[in-house]
């Protein structure tokens, strides 16, 4: 993803399938101390909330929609509001 459009020449050079990339390093060094900071901030937050979702543990199921729909027909032939009405 771009924030501009791209020239034909960028455009040829992000689909030649060359190995050009920036390293960590790379992104590293261009940045300023407070930048590294931040990030490192970030990172810490990120893992300590992969820590956090790893411990409340995997997902329930999906709801059954069947059950749902058998619920809310019994609620309904439940009520005396629905019986009455003409």
């Amino acid at each position: 993803m771009y924030d501009r459009a791209l020239s034909d020449e960028e455009i040829a050079a992000s689909y030649s399938g060359s190995n050009i990339y920036v390293t960590e390093q790379q992104i590293a060094k261009a940045m300023s101390p407070q930048q590294r900071s931040t990030l490192k901030q970030l990172r810490e937050s990120d893992s300590k909330a992969q820590k956090q979702l790893a411990a409340l543990g995997p997902l329930p199921g999906k709801p059954n929609e069947r059950q749902a729909w058998l619920d809310l027909t019994k609620t309904m032939l439940t009520l005396k509001e629905f019986i009455y009405v003409r």
